[in-house]
């Protein structure tokens, strides 16, 4: 049997750092594009050597702005992929892009290369929120980037959204939603904002807390925007995404599962054959490494049995359909029915879990209180 992975890879650049972000990230940086994108392709080629033949469960362009890359290198990485892994057609096929990006020429390239599905950061479609966030799209050029995008062929597209905004309302958020429903989005991913440190949005909070939403109307806030997902025939399988029926995300359910996946480019993690991996997060650094012909890891960790129960949990109970023990029992040889039997009673009657025999899962009140759960369950 082939080896099976999901693969990630990572580009670092954009036209400008939006106000909420913490990511390692070079906006106004396209010199430095060619030199990366010649140095992508190379780490894949010495990921291939050191996998051997292997067929790849999902794709996925993340970044930074993939849609800020110039179609010549975004096809020459799908080239070289094609090349030296095995990607059946009807896997998932990812990209991230900006929606002000979006153009009929633009999606058809992609559409060629291969991707079949789209992951659109809208944030909100308020052009004056938008702006407030750094996003640089108004409200029609997000519309007709869904439009253009379906129009050439593109039947699975997500967005992505955000709670939490300065200035959002109830009122703009079911706003949001009519409009997801009137273009038929079949994914959606909900984020509540964090406010990093040494982002300009912090720096913003500090100045003018009173301009933020406070926890209690955060968390309101948040309850609406899944009310109106379902409203709108959108069901909540993770804690911040919701789908169409076949439309739930392959490639991040692996994250979630922790099954292998692989990430290349710059300060791109992995899991693979139980241990965690990091790519080095210095450009110069990783383009470096790949001259010398040597795979930019420079953190693994091989996970214990009970660092991957604890991880399984993590990453597991965020999935509506939970947990099943004898997956956990399989991969980490723990049994938590059983060893952990007086905290799931006392859960269960708190009503922040579920479980039978066969596995264990959250109430909606237990996602709003995941870290609650966890402590009982790792305690």
């Amino acid at each position: 049997m082939k080896n099976k992975f999901a693969l990630y890879v990572h580009w670092p650049f954009c036209h400008a750092r939006c106000a909420y972000c913490d990511f390692r990230a070079f906006p106004y940086q396209e010199k430095r594009i060619p030199a990366y994108a010649d140095a992508l392709q190379k780490e894949i080629r010495l990921r291939r050597n050191e996998t051997g033949e292997a067929v790849l469960s999902s794709l996925y362009f993340g970044g930074g702005t993939p849609s800020y890359i110039p179609l010549e290198y975004l096809s020459a990485a799908m080239q070289t992929i094609a090349a030296h892994f095995v990607l059946p057609k009807d896997r998932e096929k990812t990209i991230e892009l900006n929606p002000e990006d979006v153009t009929g020429p633009f999606a058809r390239a992609i559409y060629r290369m291969g991707f079949n599905r789209v992951s659109l950061g809208v944030q909100t479609f308020h052009t004056g929120l938008a702006e407030y966030i750094g996003r640089r799209h108004t409200k029609e050029q997000a519309i007709q980037a869904v439009q253009t995008l379906q129009e050439e062929g593109f039947t699975n597209v997500s967005v992505d959204l955000m709670t939490g905004l300065p200035g959002q309302t109830k009122r703009t958020i079911a706003e949001d939603f009519a409009l997801l429903r009137e273009l038929n989005i079949p994914h959606l991913s909900v984020y509540a904002l964090t406010l990093a440190e040494h982002t300009r949005m912090h720096r913003q909070f500090m100045e003018k807390p009173a301009d933020f939403p406070d926890e209690d109307e955060e968390r309101a806030l948040a309850h609406f925007a899944a009310q109106e997902a379902e409203k709108i025939g959108l069901q909540r399988y993770e804690i911040s995404n919701y789908a169409k029926e076949g439309y739930a995300s392959q490639h991040n359910t692996s994250y979630w599962k922790l099954k292998d996946y692989i990430g290349i480019g710059l300060s791109a993690a992995s899991y693979y054959r139980g241990s965690h991996e990091k790519n080095t997060d210095s450009l110069r650094e990783y383009l470096q490494w790949i001259d010398r012909h040597r795979i930019p890891v420079i953190e693994r960790e091989k996970l214990s049995n009970e660092q991957l129960y604890t991880e399984l949990l993590l990453t597991g109970l965020r999935l509506k359909e939970g947990i099943r023990f004898s997956e956990l029992r399989r991969r980490t040889g723990f049994s938590p029915e059983t060893e952990k039997k007086e905290a799931f009673v006392r859960l269960r009657e708190g009503g922040l879990i579920t479980f039978d025999d066969r596995r264990m899962g959250l109430t909606a009140r237990g996602t709003d209180l995941l870290d609650t759960v966890l402590l009982e369950l790792l305690d």
